[in-house]
């Protein structure tokens, strides 16, 4: 609902406010009712479009979560369709309407919804986000001010613990599927410094919200597209590749490579068991001999009978042992070896890849992959010799 103002006389024309001579929209914020993103939108227009191009906007939309969903309830029924719908679509749960094409619940993880949040218990399993729906939004910034809805500051906001209650996860026989705030809890407290929001929500330059309803036009705002560990930009930063050394003797290749997690305050991947990084490591001779060997840093996940889980949706649901975890922890610097047979005279050039995939249905045609580093170097074993004049 929206009302006419001028200065301090307010009107009775429910559309627009005019704010020292120019026209713009007041909302007015329910209590216990959520409010549809485009709503901020409309005064926060700069952080809006960060969020439309965010995973988050695209929680509930994307084909891959369409189709687990749509797995789990015909495998599951409709009450383990609702667990994923309280990250995925927290504002269902809200409104108790779960029809994903219902314009909140379509929106994914909205605006309304992370700015109501009061408190987190990641300790819990369900309901971990205490909400104050209504017309106060909370936030990171102190001294914040705005003329159209009530602000209050909140702590929370600037701690990994805002993000806990969606990025962890123990599925009902207690096996940890989703431990990123495990993972960055173990982080902090052994050799890191930084919360969730520094790496996933950088500070930019931009409009807070429209000129018309701010004191600056312009300050630092977190940016909201929030990327995830499918992000190109992501994996560079968290890991780095080495080749350290190619050694040959007679006919034995030796070669050394490191991966190291240099910038993640979790292990990598995270999130989803079926999330795996690879590194790919190849050797070809100058005669065309071609030598391979890979490594897989992932979570192998087994059900009740011991066999391998390769379905996010069953994953979640029928996990009953995590089997081995081979991910690469924050700090953690991995050397690998390798060892091949070459021909005693040849050149080789070695290269290392690192390839991020993930395969949420155990199908090729809804499986992504992403090369994200590569490095290569070459051992000369000729020498060309000139005869002197």
């Amino acid at each position: 609902m929206y009302k006419w103002c001028f200065s301090l006389i307010v009107c009775t024309l429910p559309l627009y406010c005019c704010s020292n001579g120019n026209i713009l929209p007041v909302v007015e914020f329910s209590e216990r009712q959520m409010t549809s993103s485009k709503v901020c939108g409309e005064c926060h227009q700069d952080i809006y479009a960060f969020w439309r191009s965010s995973d988050h906007a695209e929680a509930t939309r994307n084909s891959n979560f369409r189709t687990s969903i749509r797995n789990v309830t015909e495998s599951f029924g409709t009450s383990a369709g609702k667990m994923c719908l309280a990250c995925h679509a927290p504002n269902s749960i809200q409104t108790k309407n779960y029809n994903l094409d219902e314009t909140l619940n379509n929106e994914g993880v909205g605006c309304d919804f992370c700015h109501s949040i009061y408190d987190s218990h990641p300790e819990r399993n369900s309901d971990t986000f205490v909400l104050k729906v209504g017309p106060i939004k909370f936030g990171p910034i102190s001294d914040a001010v705005s003329e159209n809805h009530e602000v209050a500051f909140s702590g929370l906001f600037g701690h990994s613990k805002a993000c806990a209650g969606c990025h962890e996860y123990k599925n009902p026989s207690g096996v940890h599927l989703l431990s990123t705030y495990s993972e960055w809890q173990e982080y902090f407290t052994n050799v890191g410094q930084k919360d969730c929001q520094d790496c996933h929500m950088e500070l930019k330059m931009t409009g807070v919200a429209d000129p018309r309803t701010q004191r600056d036009k312009r300050a630092f705002v977190n940016v909201h597209r929030m990327p995830d560990t499918q992000s190109i930009a992501q994996l560079r930063r968290s890991l780095r590749l080495r080749i350290m050394s190619v050694r040959k003797v007679r006919t034995t290749l030796k070669i050394s490579v490191e991966v190291a997690n240099v910038g993640a305050g979790h292990s990598v991947p995270t999130g989803s068991p079926l999330k795996k990084v690879s590194l790919n490591l190849e050797a070809v001779t100058d005669n065309g001999i071609r030598m391979a060997e890979n490594r897989v840093y992932e979570r192998i996940v087994l059900d009740q009978n011991g066999g391998r889980i390769n379905e996010e949706g069953r994953i979640m649901i029928e996990a009953a042992k995590i089997d081995r975890d081979t991910r690469i922890i924050p700090g953690e610097r991995r050397l690998e070896e390798f060892k091949f047979s070459v021909p005693e005279e040849s050149n080789i050039e070695v290269k290392a890849t690192l390839t991020y995939s993930y395969s949420p249905h155990n199908r090729v045609e809804t499986e992504m992959k992403k090369v994200f580093f590569t490095e290569k170097k070459k051992l000369i074993s000729n020498w060309t010799r000139h005869s002197g004049e």
